[in-house]
């Protein structure tokens, strides 16, 4: 079961989709590839997804997530690595 994307996470990533994909609107449940998304693409999302949360996608990760889970796994990677920077 996937966790509830936070907000903030969904609505950082689906502005780079807009942009990167060119188109007016995206939804929680679309797939970067179902919208035009190809692995060029996705390694441009994947370096600007790095420098928001530091921590950079696969591309397989990015092709294979819907916006909802694509945005809750990099919030929960963020947060481990957060976690173990804080730990040290």
């Amino acid at each position: 079961m996937t966790m509830p994307a936070p907000p903030k996470a969904e609505s950082l990533i689906a502005e780079h989709w807009q942009e990167l994909l060119d188109v007016a609107s995206v939804s929680p449940d679309d797939m970067f590839v179902n919208l035009g998304g190809d692995s060029m693409l996705a390694t441009i999302l994947s370096y600007r997804i790095e420098e928001e949360f530091g921590f950079r996608p696969s591309i397989e990760e990015i092709l294979q997530y819907t916006l909802r889970e694509l945005a809750s796994f990099c919030e929960q990677q963020s947060l481990k690595k957060r976690g173990k920077t804080a730990s040290r």
